[in-house]
């Protein structure tokens, strides 16, 4: 269960930070993102969320 109140303001010392990317990407193309980690106390969770067009197929494909 995802617990969202957490992951949209978790308690201190923990924080969030939301990177959109309205461009989007085209087919085959890569987006990298560098994040630093300044500490070993608290485990670092990563979400990717995207949007796809309604049908009976999956038209993105998005790998994290």
């Amino acid at each position: 269960m995802i617990d969202i109140a957490r992951l949209v303001a978790p308690p201190a010392p923990a924080q969030v930070i939301f990177i959109d990317q309205p461009h989007g990407l085209e087919t085959g193309a890569q987006e990298e993102i560098t994040l630093e980690v300044h500490s070993s106390q608290l485990p670092l969770e990563v979400v990717l969320v995207y949007s796809d067009y309604p049908g009976n197929t999956l038209v993105n494909n998005l790998n994290l």
